[in-house]
């Protein structure tokens, strides 16, 4: 395994895991439990005129922490690249300073 590689898996690892993370924290229905209760939340969601924007806001972060995930998941399966590698470490970079910025 050349050191590209071992960079590439190990920025996709840390990106994967905050992605999950993120996406297993959210609620996009803001805690109310049961079927009916989600249905009208998606119906919000498909009825742009009774969109809130904190809604907004968090199925867009929910949406790009999804898309982080399949990238990096793609990033574990496939052969190392100079620029995936490179995205990766600066990304998984961040989080491990945001972590510790929180623990502090």
């Amino acid at each position: 395994m050349s050191a590209l590689s071992t960079l590439q898996a190990a920025g996709a690892f840390i990106v994967l895991a905050e992605a999950l993370n993120k996406i297993d924290r959210s609620d996009l229905f803001d805690g109310q439990g049961g079927m009916r209760a989600r249905l009208g939340g998606l119906c919000q969601l498909a009825t742009p005129w009774r969109w809130k924007r904190a809604r907004v806001v968090h199925v867009l972060k929910v949406l790009g922490w999804a898309v982080l995930s399949f990238g990096a998941a793609d990033a574990l399966i496939s052969p190392p690249a100079v620029p995936t590698a490179a995205v990766l470490v600066g990304f998984a970079l961040l989080i491990v300073r945001s972590r510790l910025k929180e623990s502090s």
